[in-house]
């Protein structure tokens, strides 16, 4: 017996494992400071691989220490160094965030273990909360981008509980099915933070180390099965070996988890399910079988994920079933389970199974309790599988059902039924029903029923007139039943089609049927005579790689006349999806010839773009062969460009650019403003008083005038020059004379005073 090695985890973390039963990849507790958390098995079944050329979305190149946090410290075995996104508000990148790298050679991997940031003062500042793992063996795969990248797991809620102060390394180790890698990219869906001021939640990104597995071919002396016995984990050979080897008394065993490692059949065989009826485990009350986890072969040696014929029939006291990964129930699989024990199955998990044989839980007992029963991959589900006195169910889940076997719930009494659209089949007395029970169909299409006079999936004809049961048929306008009579009798039903109504009364109307035929599978849609098939009426069709779709055709060799959703129908068709070799168009390169001058700059990316038809822009995948250009002659030069496409489609393209000699502009002569004068003998005289000057090109330039002779002198009468010069910032200049005219100033007569009297004539008395 192996036993498990216990990893000392720090109490600062706590990272959460995802169970066998979620569907997710496991998320494995590593121990402090990257001490490999592994078992024995696991050290002989990976070997750590060395990984070059790493790159990020986001790098943190000023900060984080001496190093900055670039993305290559992620791998350089250095827990003192850190990857980290840029802090910068500015320019900063919100999620996702990625970081990629590349293998030596391309190699089978199946676990990366990280170690994030320590938290400082209780927050985790970019430390992976949910990721995604890809992988490519194209070496040209740009990370950027998802094209040519696969995913191989993803991890969720990877929490921890940060300490104060400088906090505690936490590292995770991520485990996944084998996958052939030559480039790995992680990419962060959503990261810890305080959510405020400079660390906004779900902002960052940051790793000390992320480490890459290789998985081992383990030799196959090595290849043992894991189970737990009452709590306490075994490995060995086979079951048979881990009791007879510990001394476990199987009849006293009520807990029995398959959990990890090969199993076989010969170890049900063992168990006395599967041949006989001498069963080891007989009180066993729990029961967990996980095919995730766990190989299971054949008696060939071929591995299945389908239980055999009564591989567990006979454990009359479970009272607890659990299976993950499980695909298949063979017949009598669970035969009369729990049928002994006081309260029956009380938990019952089984999602994952798609198909259910006949009679698989024949006799088996359910709790009175356990009223809905979930089935939702269920495709096919065999006559008689629940036909059981001890099961009780009034809804259940078969979103996903196929075909319905007779009487396959002939014990219950639903209250609720909902048939997706993928139901094709039904058998009598496959889901009886209560009084005044809701039963929908989600299809147009009436899926095909045998032809049994006076039956029906709901019970007899007789039986369901007196239940009034309400029948929902969106598409088809089935509203309910009463007595022998639908109340919209407009089913859209032909003749060619067994209707699950064959025995009611309904009248097949004007449509015709449209029958999809894609991968063998069928799905059919009803259109009225003479109208257009309509893109609602349209399956999806997965289209291969390296073809496109063209459309549909009567011919299953995809000749004649196309059908699409504009065609028209006038009779019931079979139609057959038509597909043609996918053509890489070449890409094409924007740009067009240009003109600079003597002393431009020229960048020969710049404006420069490529599109593809079926990539897109890539214009980052443009490459310069050939650029002459020298913007210091007058000349024109040759630029030649390429690109290539992910299909390795190529196009170049040549411009030229013409490089025109700079030209000249001429400095215009500035002007000066100023005019003759005329003053009179003994005026005050200011030489630059009103005098300007402009220039085109410099503007108002007065304040440069230069007074080169300045004859003027106002005590003497005469004529004068002036003669004023001015010089633009160019050094073109300009000068002009005026002439100042002094005049003699007036002498002033002295003019002879006057009186202004008049002779008067008085009377006599007046006074004078």
């Amino acid at each position: 017996m192996k036993t498990k090695k216990i990893v000392a985890v720090s109490s600062a973390l706590m990272i959460g494992t995802t169970t066998a039963l979620t569907g997710f990849p496991a998320v494995v507790l590593a121990q402090e400071n990257m001490q490999e958390a592994v078992t024995s098995e696991q050290e002989e079944k990976y070997t750590k691989v060395s990984v070059k050329n790493p790159v990020a979305d986001s790098e943190e190149l000023t900060g984080e220490g001496q190093n900055n946090g670039r993305a290559q410290h992620a791998f350089d075995g250095n827990e003192s160094t850190v990857w980290h996104t840029l802090w910068s508000q500015d320019g900063q990148k919100k999620m996702p965030h990625w970081i990629s790298y590349s293998l030596d050679q391309v190699t089978k991997i199946g676990r990366i273990d990280y170690l994030g940031k320590p938290a400082q003062n209780g927050v985790g500042n970019g430390v992976f909360k949910n990721i995604d793992v890809y992988y490519t063996t194209d070496p040209g795969a740009d990370p950027a981008s998802d094209t040519g990248w696969k995913k191989a797991g993803s991890f969720e809620n990877i929490t921890y509980s940060p300490s104060t102060g400088t906090g505690t390394n936490r590292a995770a180790t991520f485990e996944f099915d084998p996958v052939e890698a030559l480039k790995v990219k992680i990419v962060v869906r959503e990261s810890y933070s305080s959510g405020s001021g400079q660390e906004p939640e779900n902002q960052y990104a940051n790793a000390l180390e992320i480490t890459t597995y290789a998985v081992n071919d383990v030799p196959e002396d090595k290849l043992e099965i894991g189970v737990t016995i009452d709590d306490q984990s075994y490995t060995g050979k086979s079951i048979q070996e881990i009791v007879d080897k510990n001394s476990i008394t199987p009849k006293n065993v009520e807990s029995l988890s398959i959990t990890n490692g090969n199993l076989e059949y010969k170890d049900l065989v063992w168990l006395g399910g599967v041949t006989d009826h001498n069963v080891k485990f007989r009180n066993l009350k729990r029961l967990t079988v996980d095919l995730e986890h766990t190989k299971m072969y054949t008696e060939t040696g071929e591995e299945t994920k389908a239980l055999p014929a009564y591989a567990f029939s006979g454990l009359n006291n479970l009272e607890e079933v659990r299976l993950s990964g499980v695909k298949e129930l063979g017949s009598f699989c669970f035969l009369n389970a729990g049928n002994r024990s006081s309260q029956g199955l009380e938990v019952f998990e089984i999602s994952s199974v798609t198909k259910i044989a006949n009679h698989a839980f024949n006799g088996a007992k359910f709790t009175v309790r356990m009223k809905t029963l979930s089935l939702p991959n269920a495709q096919i589900i065999g006559n008689s599988a629940f036909d059981s006195g001890g099961a009780n169910f009034t809804s259940v889940d078969l979103s996903g059902i196929v075909e319905l076997g007779e009487n396959a719930f002939k014990e219950c009494s639903f209250e609720e039924l909902v048939f997706p659209e993928s139901l094709r089949s039904i058998g009598r007395n496959a889901t009886p029903i209560k009084e005044r029970a809701s039963v929908t169909f989600l299809s147009e299409t009436a899926p095909e029923m045998p032809t049994i006079t006076g039956h029906t999936p709901f019970g007899d004809t007789d039986e369901l007139k007196e239940k009034n049961a309400a029948v929902t048929v969106p598409g088809a306008g089935i509203s309910s039943y009463y007595g022998e009579k639908v109340t919209n009798t407009s089913v859209f039903v032909k003749e060619d089609i067994n209707p699950i109504f064959r025995n009611w009364n309904i009248n097949a109307t004007g449509h015709c049927l449209v029958k999809y035929m894609v991968d063998s599978k069928e799905s059919f849609a009803f259109v009225p005579e003479g109208e257009k098939i309509g893109e609602a009426r349209l399956p999806e069709v997965t289209i291969p790689e390296g073809k496109v779709f063209k459309g549909w055709s009567e011919k299953e060799d995809g000749s004649g006349e196309l059908f699409t959703k504009d065609s028209k129908v006038e009779k019931n068709i079979t139609l057959y999806p038509v597909f043609e070799e996918k053509k890489n168009t070449p890409p094409v390169i924007n740009v067009e010839d240009k003109e600079l001058t003597v002393g431009d700059t020229f960048d020969p990316l710049e404006g420069v773009t490529a599109t593809d038809e079926e990539d897109g822009d890539i214009s980052g995948s443009i490459e310069v062969l050939n650029n002459e250009v020298d913007t210091t002659k007058v000349g024109i030069y040759e630029v030649t460009y390429k690109v290539t496409d992910s299909q390795g489609a190529s196009t170049t393209k040549t411009i030229y650019v013409t490089v025109n000699p700079k030209q000249e502009v001429l400095n215009e002569v500035p002007v000066i403003d100023a005019s003759d004068r005329v003053l009179t003998e003994g005026d005050a005289f200011d030489v630059l008083e009103g005098v300007t000057a402009t220039d085109k090109e410099d503007g108002d330039i007065s304040g440069s005038i230069e007074v080169l002779n300045n004859e003027v002198d106002t005590t003497k009468v005469g004529i004068y020059k002036v003669t004023y010069k001015v010089t633009d910032s160019q050094g073109a200049s300009t000068t002009k004379t005026i002439y100042v005219t002094v005049n003699p100033k007036q002498e002033v007569l002295n003019e002879v005073p006057v009186i202004d009297a008049s002779d008067r004539v008085l009377t006599e008395g007046d006074a004078f």
